[in-house]
């Protein structure tokens, strides 16, 4: 169930970047992933090794997560490339 506060039609099409730290809370970022996609806002994420204790990468990118960084170093990408956020979201949310 996604909580009325977080339902809000300000920004359609803009895009916000997650940054999902770790700890139990983590399962909060599953929440407030929903509720920015159901606003018909572009959300991508980028989850921590922590966190990844918690919530897999996985489940992000089954509710619309897109992209979703969860290693720094991947095998034939750009070393770069999880600075690439910060480039592209127009807003960047950390939830601890």
């Amino acid at each position: 169930m996604i909580p009325s506060h977080y339902l809000f039609d300000l920004f359609p099409g803009k895009r916000v970047h997650l940054g999902i730290t770790g700890s139990i809370a983590a399962f909060k970022g599953l929440d407030l992933l929903r509720a920015l996609v159901k606003n018909n806002l572009q959300v991508g994420a980028t989850v921590t090794r922590s966190a990844a204790k918690f919530v897999t990468p996985l489940s992000f990118e089954s509710l619309g997560a897109d992209p979703v960084y969860h290693d720094m170093f991947v095998t034939g990408e750009s070393v770069y490339a999880h600075l690439e956020p910060g480039q592209q979201a127009d807003v960047l949310v950390i939830c601890p």
